[in-house]
């Protein structure tokens, strides 16, 4: 651009943009988050959550009528819970995907605790909002999503040891449960067939607006040598799964909906 040409550009606080039809694959050997107090100059692996031969492939990417968008605001009204925290937000609530996932190893504190495959994620409308706090990461995420199937190998030397999800599907709602009576056995009529569910509106994990945004906090106890990680996962929406596998054993169908979590705190600790 020309001194002229810049002169007339104003600063703007994010940018908006269309894909089409974006095929890829990507490969990463090793991709590390860790926390900033640990001392790893004894422990390489203190503090750190490692994913190795992470791996996607057939990624498509396409927009239809609405432009992806990303902005960084931060919250300036006092009356507001999270009052003086700043965001990046990306939204994408018009968006074709079709990606395929793996990742090899989970290293928690240099400890492996298994491998994650997602086969044909789908998310037609999502959105995410992340910032941070004292010693780790905010976070809100609305999203419609669909997963072919989801598997959590953490057994890799045993026959039985995964745990398998088919046809998982996350919304706000399902149209099929508008009718739906505890105690009228004749509107049990939840169809089992994922291509038959009516899904509308975003699950969503976290709630900044009332001061309740999801959160992920990494860090490593020095005295005792053992790391620790804290996930707290508020959430709200419907999840259905056609199939619900442990190693051999199918249990059938699962449906969760009017989902509201209030509260939900995850540890996981290493030694």
């Amino acid at each position: 651009m020309s001194d002229k040409a810049m002169e007339l550009v104003t600063a703007q606080s994010g940018f908006s943009a269309f894909f089409w039809d974006i095929n890829f694959d990507c490969q990463i050997g090793s991709l590390r988050i860790y926390d900033t107090d640990s001392d790893r100059s004894t422990d390489p692996d203190a503090g750190v959550l490692e994913f190795q031969n992470y791996t996607v492939l057939n990624g498509y990417l396409n927009t239809e009528t609405q432009p992806v968008s990303f902005d960084i605001f931060s919250i300036e009204d006092e009356a507001h819970p999270m009052d003086g925290h700043s965001y990046m937000m990306w939204t994408a609530l018009d968006w074709q995907q079709n990606i395929n996932y793996a990742v090899d190893r989970f290293l928690f504190c240099g400890q492996d605790i298994g491998s994650l495959f997602l086969d044909e994620v789908q998310k037609p409308s999502y959105y995410m909002m992340i910032g941070s706090h004292g010693s780790g990461i905010d976070f809100e995420y609305g999203i419609d999503l669909d997963i072919g199937a989801a598997t959590y190998q953490y057994n890799a030397s045993a026959t039985d040891g995964s745990f398998t999800l088919s046809n998982i599907t996350l919304a706000q709602n399902f149209s099929d449960m508008d009718d739906f009576d505890i105690d009228d056995s004749s509107t049990w009529n939840i169809p089992t067939d994922a291509s038959l569910w009516e899904a509308n509106g975003h699950f969503v994990i976290g709630d900044v607006d009332n001061g309740n945004p999801a959160t992920i906090d990494i860090g490593y106890n020095t005295t005792d040598n053992f790391g620790a990680m804290r996930i707290s996962l508020p959430m709200a929406g419907s999840i259905r799964v056609e199939s619900l596998e442990f190693g051999s054993r199918n249990f059938g169908p699962l449906a969760i909906d009017g989902l509201q979590v209030h509260r939900l705190d995850v540890y996981l600790l290493t030694n």
